[in-house]
């Protein structure tokens, strides 16, 4: 090899080896920036690691001292309601500020509840009261009493009821003083309890259930008091049960001897009964509907006889099965009805003449429905 050749082959060796050396160093970097990638990150606390292009996800740890139920399944289930209520009255602006008013676990105590304590938005709920009085003169939107004691509660002329519903349970010799509009007075399971209206036209009704020595007083007309309870309506009904049977309060029309009403109205106290439909009603409220019912049935029956004799022929009966005659002008001649099977032709024809007939003589032919007639 010339010497020209073996310069050209050195230098083309060199290049080799200092691209192979260029080669070499990258591939070292390489290396390591992939490893350096592939070393797995440490997840935060309460995070949950990252898989390729997903997002970080929040992790709620349920040990967290963070959280402020504390495991406590009571206090999740309060928060949970909270929530709920909070969703509802963000979707219903009339829900918006309702609010509770709980006057608990008082003795001995007289106060008066007045606007700057209720409002119109607020229940106002008696609840576990002995030796209280207490008195309203504001607005309200619905009163709870419950398992209160020797406690009076007077709503004034000044208050008012927005819904007009009262609810009293499980309480013991409790005197409720009413000078407002009562629709709905539900009360159950009381021990001396009594019920005074300012006037007759705050009330509407009661129904009761389980109330011994239950007093029901009208300051402006005493001669409409009652007094009832269970032990008075045993005696009427002797198979009822204090727990379950309900009994409703309310001014019936009285009536004389005859079933007429007089005008006048009496006070009483009537066992709820449930109808096949499960719609509550009252024994003598039934009574008077299948009267009703009875004389509606029985006109209507008078009235379809009387268009049945105005529009339909006068049919007359002939034989011992009360068969029917019908005259030719309406029934098909010739035989009858044909594939009918309802009418046939007696056969009273005469001789003579295209139909058996003398001249100038008219056909007197008879057609008998063979059937009885239902009415």
């Amino acid at each position: 090899m010339s010497q020209d050749g073996e310069d050209a082959l050195s230098r083309l060796l060199a290049k080799e080896k200092s691209l192979q050396s260029t080669l070499g160093s990258d591939n070292q970097a390489s290396k390591g920036g992939n490893q350096q990638m592939k070393k797995p990150q440490q997840p935060q606390q309460n995070q949950a690691p990252a898989t390729g292009n997903s997002p970080v996800v929040q992790v709620k740890n349920q040990h967290n001292s963070s959280d402020k139920t504390g495991g406590d399944p009571n206090a999740a289930k309060k928060a949970f309601l909270e929530e709920k209520l909070k969703a509802a009255q963000a979707q219903n602006p009339a829900m918006k500020g309702q609010e509770t008013k709980l006057i608990k676990d008082q003795k001995g105590k007289t106060a008066t509840l007045n606007p700057e304590f209720l409002t119109d938005h607020a229940t106002v709920y008696f609840k576990d009261c002995e030796d209280c009085n207490f008195t309203v003169i504001s607005k309200c939107t619905k009163v709870l009493i419950e398992r209160c004691k020797n406690t009076t509660v007077t709503f004034t002329h000044e208050s008012k009821i927005m819904t007009q519903v009262v609810e009293i349970w499980k309480c013991e010799n409790f005197t409720f003083n009413i000078a407002t509009l009562v629709m709905t007075l539900q009360v159950d399971l009381c021990k001396g309890l009594n019920l005074n209206f300012k006037d007759k036209s705050y009330f509407n009704s009661i129904v009761w259930a389980g109330i011994y020595n239950l007093n029901i007083t009208f300051e402006n007309s005493p001669s409409d008091d009652l007094h009832t309870g269970f032990e008075q309506m045993k005696k009427i009904h002797p198979e009822i049960n204090d727990q379950f049977d309900q009994f409703i309060v309310r001014f019936i029309d009285s009536k004389n001897d005859k079933g007429e009403k007089t005008g006048a109205k009496d006070l009483r106290s009537e066992m709820i009964v449930r109808l096949a439909n499960g719609f509550p009603t009252t024994e003598r409220e039934a009574a008077e509907w299948d009267a009703k019912e009875k004389l509606n049935k029985e006109k209507m029956e008078a009235y379809v006889r009387q268009l049945v004799d105005e529009k339909l022929p006068k049919l007359k009966t002939s034989g011992s099965k009360g068969e029917l005659k019908v005259k030719p002008k309406y029934a098909r001649r010739k035989g009858g009805l044909r594939n009918s099977g309802a009418l046939t032709n007696s056969g009273n024809k005469t001789s003579g003449g295209k139909d058996g007939l003398k001249a100038g003589e008219k056909k007197e032919e008879e057609y008998v429905l063979n059937t009885t007639w239902g009415m």
